[in-house]
């Protein structure tokens, strides 16, 4: 058994040791190549003119947080003195909710 497993050891590393022979010796021919393949390239002059080429898309935009407002009581809303994407600080007047029903009650 030791006899068998010494001769499959010898093997291996035979093996290997001539896997790595073959593969130093090749890549010093420039048969395997090494990195990515190289990429064709056109060369022209530049020339002065107007682009034709236009391309419209679609899609969406985010921000990178978003906050949730919410009222203390219900109604219906009378005016919004910000537009979408202004800035705003603390304590500014965001929304004029129509509060002609909470004084009623």
């Amino acid at each position: 058994m030791r006899k068998t497993l010494f001769a499959l050891f010898i093997i291996v590393l035979a093996s290997g040791l001539g896997w790595r022979l073959y593969v130093a010796a090749t890549s010093q021919k420039g048969n395997m190549p090494r990195g990515k393949a190289p990429v064709a390239v056109e060369l022209a002059k530049t020339t002065y003119g107007a682009i034709d080429d236009m391309a419209e898309f679609t899609g969406t935009l985010a921000g990178k947080a978003e906050v949730m407002v919410s009222p203390k009581i219900s109604g219906i809303v009378k005016s919004l003195p910000l537009e979408l994407g202004d800035h705003c600080r603390a304590g500014q007047l965001l929304v004029i909710l129509d509060d002609e029903e909470a004084r009623h009650s």
